[in-house]
């Protein structure tokens, strides 16, 4: 396997994440925590948001946008602090 063929921009990185199988998570996820630019993630993979995200962009039913400085975990942790009240 050569992560040092990811290209970053958005059509290759689209299509690695789309590609199941093609390129494992563990794979993708240690060339996304090389990068030094800005990449815009969306998965359902809890581990790699967790892991190579800094920041979460969050559309609301009501299609209001939350931008959290934050991990997921700890965007997460917020919400449910909200939810309780």
């Amino acid at each position: 396997m050569r992560l040092a063929t990811i290209k970053y921009n958005h059509a290759e990185i689209a299509g690695i994440v789309t590609s199941k199988g093609v390129l494992p998570i563990a794979a993708l996820n240690k060339g996304l925590e090389a990068v030094k630019c800005n990449v815009l993630v969306a998965s359902h993979d809890h581990q790699l948001i967790q892991t190579v995200c800094n920041r979460v962009f969050d559309f609301t039913p009501e299609g209001k946008l939350i931008d959290s400085k934050t991990t997921y975990d700890e965007y997460l942790e917020r919400q449910r602090e909200q939810e309780a009240g």
